[in-house]
């Protein structure tokens, strides 16, 4: 708890939600299962604003999903460019 609560994103920019509605694509969030980082209400979030987003949830994983489970995190990028 204590993490969510100090936690402060870097690039935070009160100016990003209204960009985001404008993105057209589909977009990929990969949320680890267990990050005790970013909230998941963030990926929530995210999703809301993105009109084409897809929220997909790394099991086992905390938030560094790219060294925890490379293998995964691949797979579901490669599903989402259409290559798998």
């Amino acid at each position: 708890m204590v993490v969510r609560v100090a936690w402060k994103p870097y690039m935070y920019n009160r100016q990003m939600a209204p960009m985001l509605v404008e993105v057209d694509v589909p977009t990929l969030l990969v949320w680890g299962e267990h990050d005790a980082v970013v909230p998941f209400e963030c990926a929530q979030q995210y999703a809301r604003l993105l009109p084409e987003a897809r929220i997909e949830i790394v099991a086992g994983s905390g938030h560094a999903i790219d060294m925890e489970r490379p293998a995964e995190l691949a797979a579901l990028v490669r599903r989402h460019a259409g290559d798998g």
